[in-house]
């Protein structure tokens, strides 16, 4: 573990990083995805597509809504703040669902495995930063996020751990290392737990399997992308009103 990260905890608050009407966009957007695929695969309703699948890959590919999201958190500097880089990449930009009463759970688990970034062991910054914006409001009881509590660790969790569940705006977003261990549980509400997932990553970082980066699918934003003169965003402290205990 590199203790001089940018993200010693392994996540931070955000705060608002998305207006009211880009939410309700983006949740529309959601809606036009969801309706193609319950077309194209001939399921019975939308329910019976959302037993299934919960989760929309390449989202930003599929619907210009998500594309334009992408392309302000790039160029308000958030991906590059977070990364110590001036450069990130692309790695996925999908949306994340849990229809009212879902039963799912997201057991313990690290994103770094999963991804197909090469980290440099000897860098200060992340190599990966995952920002998770809630396009609903999310709390324990919906399934919301929980993280370790203590930093990041090459620990498995045991049951002695104790875990911080923030609870969110929809519009606010969290960011954290795909270091830091983090689950969900299921929606125990009435309410959805709708969310976009974007994983970046410094764009010098090869990828593991040696190919080089498909650049239409995995794009590198150059530091120009940056709006100029943009100050970039600080992560939040998170306070005693983000945390569900």
């Amino acid at each position: 573990m590199d203790s001089r990260s940018c993200l010693p905890s392994g996540w931070t608050g955000l705060g608002c990083i998305a207006a009211p009407e880009t939410v309700e966009s983006l949740r529309t957007a959601f809606e036009v995805l969801l309706d193609e695929d319950v077309a194209r695969a001939r399921y019975p309703s939308r329910a019976a597509c959302l037993a299934v699948c919960q989760r929309w890959p390449n989202a930003w590919r599929r619907h210009p809504a998500f594309r334009l999201w992408l392309d302000d958190v790039v160029r308000d500097g958030v991906p590059a703040m977070l990364l110590g880089s001036l450069s990130p990449r692309l790695l996925y930009l999908d949306v994340i669902v849990k229809q009212p009463g879902s039963t799912l759970h997201v057991p313990w688990h690290q994103d770094l495995p999963h991804w197909a970034i090469s980290p440099d062991p000897t860098r200060v910054s992340p190599a990966g930063v995952l920002i998770w914006l809630a396009l609903d409001d999310v709390d324990p009881a919906s399934g919301g996020l929980r993280y370790l509590r203590g930093g990041l660790s090459d620990a498995s969790p045991t049951a002695e751990h104790i875990d911080v569940v923030p609870a969110m705006r929809a519009g606010e977003a969290l960011a954290h290392d795909p270091r830091a261990w983090h689950a969900s549980g299921p929606n125990r509400t009435d309410r959805w737990r709708r969310a976009c997932l974007a994983a970046f990553a410094d764009a010098s970082l090869p990828r593991k399997d040696g190919l080089p980066w498909d650049e239409a699918a995995n794009p590198a934003y150059p530091a120009s992308e940056s709006r100029s003169g943009a100050a970039s965003p600080s992560p939040t402290t998170v306070t005693a009103s983000m945390l569900g205990r």
